[in-house]
């Protein structure tokens, strides 16, 4: 073990309020993601539990009856349907049968119910995730270029079409290649807004901005038809004014949108390392090659687009005593079938180099965690080439 590097990585780069967002929203979809997966399976557990509870009552009750059938079959003399029509009756298999089904409809209907609640819920905090990180990115730039404008002086209704305005027009960031990914969320955003402000209900559902995205969902969201009960104490059937409600059945639906938001905010964080002139990646940078010397500095640092993914270049500049004097860094990502990690030291005759290379091999999170985290939140897998030259 190399006591000399770990010790220098011990504790992990210190957090700037940019780092601190990029984390926090990491872990936030990760952790809710999770949540959403345990508590569906949660509830997928209690609904088998409970139908094999109805199960185990009657089949008692169905054992007790079959006992009296048997009596009864051959108390009275006739033709078997006679026979069988009487010990059915004595045994009251109708009535049990009847039982049974109703405890099943009400766990059924109970279960769609509840299934319905959470699946609402959890598309209505996704979505606050998704605005609630937004919106605190935005401040975050404001304050780090001393804008008086805030989100809330702009924005009204609307939030992620507002704040990417806020962004465009006081931030002063390039949006064009997060518009796409706003479009696709607007769905998310509908929901959201029919859940919290007409509980999923709509007087009708042709040509809402919903109906399309339900019709597509290959069954995970409908529509039910309902009518208003109560109305029908004064009223006929055919005069009570009906409406749709939306359901949500099955939260797979929620997936694609995952995967979406995480790789919105991986590109918004790296236009804001651009607009920021590279400083956040650089710290980390500096961070990641601080064992070559404790007088390091990182200029030229540049994102270069390559196939599937990006390459972080920069130069290490040394004004201290140890070697090298000065190398270039680079970080490549891409996505990737299966994660690969790799680091080169093509510096020759730099010992501290060699051990920096070998020691982060065998501890990939120093760039993983300490450079990467949050711009690489929308790729599972992805190839990493580090490289010192």
């Amino acid at each position: 073990m190399d006591f000399e590097l770990t010790l220098r990585y011990l504790y992990g780069k210190p957090q700037s309020d940019f780092d601190a967002l990029l984390i926090h929203l990491e872990d936030m979809i990760d952790t809710f993601e999770r949540n959403v997966e345990a508590t569906m399976t949660l509830y997928g557990q209690s609904y088998l539990s409970e139908k094999e509870k109805i199960k185990n009552t009657f089949r008692v009750q169905w054992k007790a009856a079959n006992e009296v059938y048997k009596e009864a079959y051959e108390e009275i003399s006739g033709d078997d349907s006679e026979k069988n029509a009487w010990a059915a009756h004595k045994a009251n298999f109708a009535y049990i049968e009847g039982e049974e089904q109703s405890a099943e409809e009400f766990v059924d209907r109970n279960h769609r119910e509840m299934i319905d609640h959470y699946n609402k819920s959890a598309t209505a905090m996704l979505y606050s995730i998704l605005e609630g990180q937004f919106r605190r990115f935005a401040e975050l730039l404001r304050l780090l270029g001393n804008h008086i404008l805030t989100v809330e002086d702009l924005v009204q209704k609307n939030y992620l079409d507002g704040i990417v305005k806020y962004l465009e027009k006081v931030i002063g960031l390039n949006v064009t290649t997060i518009k796409p990914y706003i479009e696709k969320l607007q769905p998310l955003r509908l929901l959201r807004n029919k859940i919290m402000h007409n509980n999923g209900e709509f007087p009708d559902i042709e040509g809402t901005e919903l109906s399309k995205f339900v019709k597509d969902s290959n069954h995970m969201l409908d529509w039910e038809q309902e009518f208003d009960e109560a109305a029908l104490w004064t009223e006929t059937v055919d005069e009570v004014k009906r409406y749709y409600v939306l359901r949500i059945k099955n939260i797979e639906f929620l997936q694609p949108f995952y995967k979406l938001i995480r790789e919105f905010f991986n590109e918004l964080f790296w236009l804001a390392d651009e607009h920021l002139n590279h400083q956040p990646i650089a710290e980390r940078l500096k961070y990641a090659a601080g064992f070559v010397g404790r007088e390091i500095r990182v200029e030229s640092t540049t994102i270069i687009e390559v196939d599937k993914g990006k390459k972080i270049k920069a130069t290490v500049i040394n004004d201290g005593e140890d070697e090298p004097k000065s190398f270039d860094f680079s970080i490549t990502v891409t996505r990737s079938s299966k994660n690969k990690f790799e680091v080169i030291n093509q510096v020759p005759n730099a010992d501290r180099l060699d051990r920096l290379a070998a020691y982060i091999q065998k501890n990939p999170h120093i760039i993983l965690k300490s450079v990467l985290q949050g711009f690489n939140i929308g790729n599972r897998t992805t190839a990493v080439n580090v490289k010192f030259c």
